[in-house]
């Protein structure tokens, strides 16, 4: 398991990349470093972890990239959504479950329908995590 800092660099470089718009192969270094460090990483990434250093929150990393907004400046929806649907390919990728996402995320059922009205995902990812789950029901 990673300690509370390395928990919390994560999760801040998702941050980085979907909010920011640093570069995505930023966060696939970190996962081929990560993977080199502790081998199979499907524990780690289907564990909810701290937050960023000032968040009090337990999150799923998948879920930080899901729920992560865009930046008012400097770049389109479009441009968040391919760093969203990239990086949630490569989570998968390295292990992340799609189908912990049926969970209760924060004491609530994951709303798709209102994570696409209110632009926090698009199509393509909605039907990235469709076609790569079991049982989600959307």
């Amino acid at each position: 398991m990673l300690s509370i800092n390395e928990q919390e660099s994560f999760m801040h470089l998702i941050y980085d990349v979907i909010h920011i718009g640093v570069s995505f192969s930023n966060l696939e270094w970190k996962l081929n470093d990560m993977k080199n460090k502790f081998g199979d990483l499907s524990i780690i990434l289907n564990t909810r972890m701290k937050n960023e250093r000032y968040s009090e929150s337990i999150d799923l990393p998948i879920m930080k990239i899901i729920l992560e907004d865009k930046n008012h400046i400097g770049f389109t929806y479009d441009e968040v959504y391919e760093n969203k649907l990239k990086s949630i390919q490569l989570f998968h990728k390295y292990g992340a479950s799609l189908d912990i996402l049926n969970e209760k995320y924060k004491n609530e059922l994951v709303d798709w329908t209102y994570y696409l009205e209110y632009k926090k995902i698009n199509q393509n990812i909605m039907d990235f995590i469709k076609n790569n789950t079991i049982t989600i029901k959307i």
